[in-house]
């Protein structure tokens, strides 16, 4: 390996070496800044000029009269006013970069310019360390387009350029007050490079700042701080949990994304002497944040590929390694990279929103900073991977660089995006729907299948028949399942022999254009459970509700301690009552909250929808949902007395559950069972409550968006 790299550059050098010599007569090609009568102000056969295979010329535009006299003045007695100074390129020329062209057409322009005093300052704050003395600075930038040669290889592109775009690129040349103006240009052409290689950086005079802009795909990682929320939920019944069960509540886990930028950026490397370089990128001053950015999850506490499996079994269990032994001695290769696929794909889709709208923070914070990342390089220091990680960075990819598992000697990161703006810490919540019918964590999670909450962005790991297309799960059938799902887990976990865990009743809903009986619900739900989220009933464009009732052993007791139906129906009725308040639409509806324990008792009775259709009619109950309202609120409460007997009575909970689990009516686009329970609890329950009045996912501790 160490013989070809020393090929390579010794065919470097052949090639650059060729390119410098005339076709006729073997002379130098160069760059030349002539004046407007063609005489050369300023000429070099340094830098980017080796690379030529004619003659570069640029020509000044509209010089005054007088600018020969201030050709060999010193910078001090310079008018800056008359900078900056506009050149014109006079003929077509390019510059090979390994396999593409920098083509400069005729025409192309060019400046050249003097920065003193605070101007100077402003430009070196961000480029290179802090210094007692502020030198002056003369640089000298054209622009160029970027064209394509016979190959282009992945990673050949300096700092992620986009083949046909237009690129600026310029030398700052430092220098004292007292320098010769004309020397000081000549200084600025000469250490002109285009940083493509390590060997480019070696060549900048000390003293010099190099800088390249223009539109391209920039990479580099960035971690995140997640708080995980387990909830853990039986599916069918199940007469107790099994104490070899291990599953952790909450866990705080980091993870690494690999994120893609394409918009307009800057590369800025200032070459600070004895072998060591500033080397920063930041957004140019016209680049969009929403142009181009994407994410992948790619690693997680270090370098390597991402494993989604292992890393959700380590977020559900504080026994991954023993679980995850199980899977793979279960499971063929195959079966598993197919499962942490799926399962990746899901996390992807359950982390973008948050990670999208914090990367837009950080990204629009940075320039204000005018900085994405600034690292000092000694490139005497560096190792294998620390050359590989900078000669990848002249080429857009800072992954290595700002990937937080690696320590690369020679390398030492000043400033990133990273470390100042993204230390927000995400929520995730990941429904474990039926694990607790599991005795051991691998068993459930080999027979789960994997789904996204599109709404709320949560992720489910389910084993009961929840339909999952393209790794989305329903909505409607989601809510319909953790109702039924938190039943059966509160009567198991008021169970004498069951252990004591946390778990949530949750219900969400998202109504892209809520009508005024939409928002006028929301509201009274929210200032019920406390919450000082409230949405605007004038509002327009999307909202979204989530609520999160937390139980635990006690108040699964609580819940049914000395509970009737008659109780169970109560609640429903209050709940409803509470939902429907102030909804004109709703009026009809909310009498069916106010009908006494007898006359339930005959509807109940009555057992076929247009029976009970008919005797609610008695009363003036002649809405269309009044029904389901019903019908909901009665099975509910038909199978929670039930529990209840069976508790009371010591009888086992397993028929009980049952009920749970038969036929329903609907009624699960309201929270009226969450709401009904949460007021038999009160005070002791406490209801996670957040609204969003636009977007299409929601911010709770589901999902930390």
């Amino acid at each position: 390996m160490a013989f070809l790299c020393r090929l390579c550059a010794v065919e470097r050098k052949l090639y650059t070496f060729g390119h410098r010599l005339r076709q006729h007569g073997g002379e130098m090609s160069g760059i030349k800044l002539v004046d407007e009568n063609s005489l050369v102000i300023a000429e070099t056969d340094s830098g980017i000029a080796t690379r030529l295979e004619k003659d570069l010329v640029f020509a000044f535009e509209h010089l005054e009269s007088g600018f020969k006299n201030s050709q060999n003045k010193s910078l001090r007695d310079l008018n800056l006013d008359d900078f900056p100074l506009e050149l014109s390129a006079s003929g077509p020329a390019s510059i090979p970069i390994g396999q593409e062209a920098w083509t400069i057409s005729g025409g192309a322009k060019a400046s050249v310019n003097v920065l003193t005093g605070d101007h100077a300052r402003d430009f070196l704050r961000n480029v290179r360390p802090a210094s007692p003395v502020t030198p002056d600075l003369v640089s000298f930038a054209f622009s160029t387009n970027l064209a394509t040669g016979p190959v282009i290889n992945a990673g050949d592109v300096c700092f992620g350029l986009t083949v046909g775009s237009q690129v600026t690129i310029a030398n700052y040349a430092t220098a004292a007050d007292s320098t010769q103006f004309l020397a000081a240009v000549q200084k600025a052409i000469s250490g002109l490079t285009i940083p493509h290689e390590l060997d480019d950086l070696i060549a900048m005079p000390a003293g010099d700042i190099c800088s390249i802009e223009g539109k391209g795909v920039l990479k580099f990682t960035v971690s995140f701080e997640y708080s995980v929320l387990n909830n853990v939920l039986a599916s069918e019944p199940l007469d107790f949990v099994s104490q070899s069960l291990n599953v952790t509540a909450e866990s705080g886990p980091t993870v690494s994304v690999t994120v893609e930028h394409s918009s307009t950026h800057r590369l800025t490397i200032a070459a600070l002497g004895e072998n060591k370089y500033q080397l920063g990128a930041c957004l140019a001053a016209e680049a969009e944040i929403e142009e181009g950015l994407d994410f992948a999850i790619g690693v997680s506490a270090g370098a390597g590929s991402f494993d989604a499996l292992t890393f959700v079994v380590e977020q559900i269990t504080p026994g991954a390694s023993r679980e995850m032994a199980k899977i793979r001695q279960s499971l063929s290769a195959g079966e598993q990279s197919n499962l942490s696929d799926q399962i990746k794909s899901v996390l992807q889709g359950a982390m973008k929103s948050g990670i999208q709208a914090s990367l837009h923070d950080a990204l629009t914070k940075s320039k204000e900073t005018n900085r994405l990342f600034t690292y000092e390089v000694d490139l005497g220091s560096l190792d294998d991977s620390g050359k590989k990680a900078v000669q990848a960075a002249l080429r857009g990819d800072f992954t290595q660089l700002t990937n937080p598992g690696l320590r690369l000697a020679g390398i030492r990161d000043i400033d990133t995006i990273t470390t100042t703006t993204l230390g927000a810490k995400h929520e995730l919540t990941i429904h474990l729907l039926g694990i607790l019918n599991f005795s051991d964590v691998s068993s459930f999670v080999q027979r789960a299948k994997t789904g996204l909450n599109p709404q709320t962005g949560e992720v489910v790991l389910t084993s009961t028949d929840i339909k999952v297309v393209e790794n989305n799960v329903e909505p409607d059938r989601l809510r319909e399942a953790l109702l039924r799902s938190a039943m059966i887990t509160t009567a198991a976990a008021s169970s004498p022999q069951s252990p004591d865990f946390t778990y949530r009743m949750v219900f969400f809903d998202r109504k892209a254009r809520p009508s005024p009986s939409d928002l006028r619900q929301f509201a009274n739900v929210l200032q019920a459970v406390g919450s000082q989220d409230r949405p605007n009933l004038e509002q327009t464009g999307a909202a979204a509700i989530y609520l999160s009732l937390n139980l635990n052993k006690e108040l699964s007791l609580g819940l049914f301690r000395s509970r009737t139906v008659d109780d169970f129906i109560r609640a429903g009725q209050r709940a409803l009552k509470t939902i429907l308040n102030g909804d004109d639409l709703a009026a009809r509806r909310l009498r069916l909250a106010d009908i006494d324990a007898v006359f339930w008792k005959e509807v109940s009775a009555q057992g076929s929808r247009d029976n009970v259709l008919r005797l609610l009619a008695t009363k003036g109950i002649s809405d269309s949902a009044s029904s389901t309202d019903f019908f909901s609120i009665d099975w509910w409460a038909q199978a929670m007395g039930k529990i209840s007997g069976a508790i009371a009575g010591q009888k086992p909970l397993r028929e009980a559950e049952k009920d749970a689990l038969k036929l329903s009516q609907g009624g699960f686009d309201m929270p009226w069972a969450l709401l009904a329970t949460y007021y038999l609890l009160a005070p002791q329950a406490q209801v996670d409550a957040k609204f969003t009045r636009a977007g299409a996912t929601i911010a709770a501790g589901a999902a930390g968006l």
